[in-house]
């Protein structure tokens, strides 16, 4: 069978993070365009169809642009596409499909797959993924036709496309779902930001993205009511009312209720809607506090190395794509690369540039085999220091120790930026820079909220313990994922085990009286043994 493919927080193993970055150079040929939105179609840059045999060659197209390098071993590859056969069976099954892959692939760059040693994959500089171009102008913030958002997303990843394995089918459906979420964030941040008629279109899509959320609704019936379509908002408002009703059950909650008298009881055109319902006709993009700006800096290098500028921006970008699929920020990207030989810009004038109150910025080293990043979360108008961290990795494994890093940055920003907007402070002492990486793996594992996080968080945070036995971030965490452990099955719940979670409640408590962080762990940690 000739497959025609044409057009433009699964199991946690199988799951991969995209990266772009390649340091080898580029070859002759312009790179395939594989187009994963909306369908499973290839193209080459001339807008010729590319034919492949069978879907599951298709199939690990796909995936391999969704991993890190765009590579994967043989095994996760066998175990993707053939999960109901035996491993000789998979193996067996994979390298034919690769060998047609290759034959098919030829003529249009015979080096775009390639094996070495165990690994399979794709060629970054031959490929070019809309999926990674969706990505990136999703996560910083857009020109007010949102244009590179609106034509990338042409809709669900790999919509309509069935690879014939489960194992496969669970990790399309995870990538599905985040990149789901991805674009529900960018289309409703164009709608908010775009005047009149863009700003109803954006609205429109992300309906048809979720069309069983009430916000979605609301904002649709804001926009036409702010552009003078009374009765279609009005009518927006009744196909709002009769989905609630009948996928839930439930009638429209009281902010949908009290946007519809307004626009009742405002009869003229151009409706302008109050500061409760959040949206002014033709105005800017939401009120502060809906989303917080944020300016993510490129890291200077240090050294000069060449190897220091694609770690810099993979490592922006990655900490980007974390952030991104938070509601909570609205991501602004200074890709400019400054020199450390030379003056740079304030970061007063960096962060009015891009109309940021906080500014992400830092610095790369590569040096004797080593990497060194510095990182800092900066208050542009005091110049205050909020959050500062060094990491430290081998050179040998960049992609591995920038995947961490990213992950540990972004964590961090976002808790700091949440407790400033909840006017809590973290005032427990730093802690040994080994054991502050582990907390933070730890506390994404905790967040993760299942049974496997669980036990994962807490293995994580005791390693972080033997490093540092007084760390109160530490017991804090590990208090927290005893008492949510139990409750999720990941540990027994006896009278040991409630115990513990006082106990390093308490302990955090005593060394910081005055931690209202650890006050809080340790009224759960109380409640949790029923004795508040």
């Amino acid at each position: 069978m000739q497959l025609a493919v044409e057009g433009p927080t699964l199991t946690k193993q199988l799951r991969c993070d995209l990266r772009r970055d390649d340091v080898m150079p580029l070859g002759s040929q312009r790179p395939i365009r594989v187009s994963l939105l909306g369908g499973a179609r290839l193209l080459t840059a001339d807008g010729e169809a590319v034919l492949i045999s069978g879907r599951k060659s298709l199939a690990l197209i796909a995936y391999l642009c969704q991993c890190r390098g765009m590579s994967a071993s043989r095994d996760r590859l066998a175990d993707l596409l053939w999960s109901n056969a035996d491993n000789q069976h998979a193996r067996n099954s994979l390298r034919q499909t690769l060998a047609a892959l290759r034959r098919e692939l030829s003529p249009y760059d015979p080096d775009l797959l390639f094996s070495r040693q165990d690994m399979v994959g794709l060629r970054p500089q031959s490929v070019e993924c809309d999926v990674h171009g969706f990505v990136r102008a999703a996560a910083i913030e857009p020109s007010a036709d949102g244009h590179a958002v609106a034509e990338v997303y042409a809709g669900p990843f790999l919509d309509g496309f069935f690879a014939g394995s489960e194992v496969f089918e669970e990790w399309a459906s995870a990538e599905r779902e985040r990149l789901a979420s991805v674009a529900i964030v960018a289309f409703e941040r164009l709608a908010r930001q775009a005047n009149g008629r863009n700003g109803i279109d954006y609205a429109r899509r992300l309906l048809s993205i979720e069309p069983t959320s009430e916000a979605s609704h609301r904002l649709m019936i804001e926009l036409l009511a702010a552009n003078g379509h009374r009765d279609l908002a009005l009518h927006q408002y009744d196909l709002c009312r009769d989905m609630l009703r009948k996928e839930f059950g439930v009638n429209p909650s009281p902010e949908t209720e009290k946007l519809r008298q307004v626009i009742v009881g405002t009869p003229q055109a151009g409706i302008v809607l109050d500061a409760k319902t959040q949206r002014v006709a033709d105005h800017a993009p939401e009120t502060a506090g809906q989303r917080l700006p944020v300016g993510v800096q490129l890291f200077v290098g240090l050294t000069g190395s060449q190897d220091e500028e694609p770690f810099s921006r993979g490592l922006a970008q990655d900490i980007i794509a974390e952030l991104s699929s938070h509601k909570t920020f609205l991501l602004r990207f200074d890709d400019v690369l400054y020199d450390a030989r030379s003056p740079a810009p304030r970061i007063a004038e960096i962060a009015s540039r891009l109309d940021v109150r906080y500014l992400l910025c830092g610095s790369v080293q590569r040096m004797n085999g080593r990497i060194r990043v510095n990182a800092q979360l900066i208050e542009a108008g005091a110049g205050d220091h909020l959050w500062a961290e060094r990491y430290d990795g081998s050179a040998e494994e960049p992609l591995d120790f920038q995947d961490r890093v990213a992950q540990s940055i972004a964590f961090a920003v976002r808790v700091q930026l949440l407790f400033i907007g909840w006017g809590v402070r973290d005032i427990a002492p730093s802690d040994d820079p080994e054991a502050r990486v582990l907390i933070n793996r730890a506390v994404v594992k905790y967040y993760e909220m299942n049974q496997k996080s669980m036990q994962a968080a807490m293995v994580l945070v005791e390693r972080a313990l033997e490093i540092e036995p007084a760390s109160i971030r530490a017991m804090r965490i590990l208090s927290l994922a005893t008492s949510i452990g139990m409750a999720f099955g990941a540990i027994a719940r006896t009278p040991e085990n409630l115990k513990k979670s006082i106990r390093l409640a308490e302990a955090a408590v005593a060394a910081v009286p005055e931690d209202e962080i650890a006050r809080c762990v340790l009224a759960f940690a109380l409640l949790s043994a029923g004795r508040l």
